[in-house]
């Protein structure tokens, strides 16, 4: 399932490929937290209380697809990072 997070703002939005989009104020954007799951092929994001784990390949932060996991982290805290 494709996921899709942007910040627009200051609000973050998580939208997957089915159901509405979901939407975070900045008190919930800073108390996220994000990581590479074990395998180091997806990660694993809670915030505001929801649980979602991506694999790499389904993830577009900001418009941009990660290709590694690197990427992908540096795009995440540029969402989740102060």
């Amino acid at each position: 399932m494709a996921t899709t997070l942007a910040k627009v703002s200051g609000v973050l939005i998580i939208t997957q490929t089915t159901g509405l989009g979901r939407y975070y104020a900045s008190i919930a954007i800073s108390a996220g937290k994000f990581n590479s799951n074990s395998s180091a092929d997806g990660v694993n994001i809670t915030i505001g209380g929801d649980s979602y784990s991506i694999p790499l390949t389904e993830l577009t932060v900001n418009g941009q697809v990660p290709s590694t996991m690197s990427t992908a982290i540096t795009l995440l805290n540029s969402i989740f990072g102060t």
